[in-house]
């Protein structure tokens, strides 16, 4: 089984400079916890990602306002990243490598 067989086909996104308010609706409205964040909805380059609880250890805990903090100051640059083609198999490994 490929990868892309598990990803889901049209994810939803925050794009880069949505603020991190917006996420936190988006997340709520869409019963989701995490978001790829991406440069732009055309291009849809992944850049990293984004949770709930970033949203509250990397922004309200630290006294960011979430309506003036970007969702790319606060998302995660180190998730584990895997072309659509790659064995899922391969993907687990990597999975239980990476800290």
């Amino acid at each position: 089984m490929k990868a892309s067989d598990a990803m889901v086909p049209d994810p939803h996104v925050a794009v880069a400079g949505a603020m991190a308010s917006e996420v936190a609706i988006m997340l709520k409205t869409r019963n989701i916890s995490v978001v790829p964040v991406v440069d732009d909805h055309r291009t849809r380059r992944f850049l990293g990602t984004l949770s709930d609880r970033d949203l509250v250890t990397r922004c309200l805990a630290e006294g960011k306002h979430p309506w003036h903090t970007r969702a790319d100051s606060l998302m995660r640059t180190n998730s584990p990243v895997v072309h659509r083609d790659q064995e899922l198999e391969g993907y687990r490994v990597r999975m239980d490598l990476d800290p």
